[in-house]
């Protein structure tokens, strides 16, 4: 078809048209076999020259094209009322789905991720109505007893949060002052967790405490038959006297001291033991409250007196007070009285 106009000159139209055209309008020699809705008067071959539309506009309204259809494809910021090619729908598609990842590139696959809901933005206000206000700092909590507990926070835990100070605080846990308080201790805890077994001692292994046996436990503090011991004093069978380096006992303490002549070097007879002797009084005595070793009435001799001709059988003690050697002076005596017995027989001859 072609169309001889001011407007369009040699125009021609392939395929679908739709609209109306104002002024002369001549058919030639195309057919119109492929026009649906024509008039009558277009039937056939041949050329029809229209001065005037009137009376065959129906041509142009609602025609019908087969074949494909080619259009300029305008520029996607057009929004008149031109045709719109398959290209600029694409192109205005793409604008709307602008990159948007392939789960979310249709219309459909949106609507499903924000729930269907065709009243999104007043469910949103009424969830958002809902929230806590984040400038409010949680003054805005209607229910503080329920958050706390959705939270976990016992009973107790919730007093204490709710307790206006710290002395109220201190009230609720137990701590005020004046109060008898007992703090965990893993030592305490250690030891309380042992078994209660009769006659055994609770000891220290360096990391924990244990329990073990009587001569166990010795050997563990220090105690053992093979460990040198050392005591301030001691007392055997009765209190300990309270002053350093004193044994006390209510029976007879026996010591066996080295006396193998193969120990010994220098050996020699002591001298003048008689005469020593004479000038060292055998005396009976009742303890004084200037010690609290010794009680009662007593017998000995003279620390002083010994010292004087043997001062190697007295030594001072820390406390200022003098001892007598009483073991050694057993030698003294003995050879005393050797020599009392020489004399003795010098006189008989």
């Amino acid at each position: 078809m072609r169309i001889d106009s001011a407007i369009m000159t040699n125009a021609s139209i392939t395929g679908s048209f739709s609209g109306s055209i104002t002024g002369n309008i001549v058919a030639d020699s195309v057919a119109f076999a492929d026009v649906t809705g024509k008039p009558t008067l277009l039937s056939g071959s041949g050329q029809v020259v229209v001065s005037s539309t009137s009376g065959y506009s129906d041509i142009f309204n609602n025609p019908t094209f087969t074949g494909t259809v080619t259009i300029p494809t305008q520029a996607t910021s057009d929004d008149s009322t031109k045709a719109a090619s398959t290209a600029f729908v694409q192109d205005r598609i793409a604008e709307v789905i602008d990159s948007a990842p392939a789960a979310l590139d249709t219309l459909n696959e949106l609507a499903a991720a924000l729930g269907d809901d065709p009243n999104l933005s007043g469910s949103l206000a009424t969830t958002i109505s809902t929230k806590l206000a984040k400038s409010s700092n949680l003054s805005d909590l209607a229910d503080t007893d329920t958050a706390l507990t959705n939270l976990g926070f016992s009973a107790f835990g919730k007093t204490l949060i709710d307790d206006a100070d710290q002395a109220t605080a201190q009230s609720t846990l137990g701590l005020t002052i004046g109060t008898d308080v007992q703090a965990y201790d893993a030592d305490l805890s250690a030891i309380a967790g042992l078994a209660h077994t009769d006659g055994n001692f609770i000891v220290g292994n360096g990391s924990t405490f244990v329990v073990e046996s009587g001569a166990t436990a010795r050997t563990s503090i220090g105690l053992g038959t093979s460990n040198d011991v050392q005591f301030d004093s001691l007392g055997i069978g009765t209190a300990a006297p309270g002053t350093t380096g004193v044994i006390r006992a209510t029976n007879d303490i026996i010591a066996y001291y080295s006396s193998d002549a193969r120990l010994k070097d220098n050996v020699t007879t002591l001298n003048g033991a008689l005469d020593k002797v004479k000038q060292i009084r055998g005396v009976e005595f009742d303890w004084n409250s200037n010690q609290d070793v010794h009680e009662g009435h007593d017998i000995g001799v003279i620390a002083q007196e010994v010292e004087a001709v043997y001062p190697e059988l007295v030594h001072d003690r820390d406390n200022g007070y003098k001892a007598v050697d009483y073991v050694k002076l057993t030698a003294v005596l003995i050879q005393a009285v050797k020599e009392l017995s020489t004399k003795v027989e010098q006189l008989e001859k």
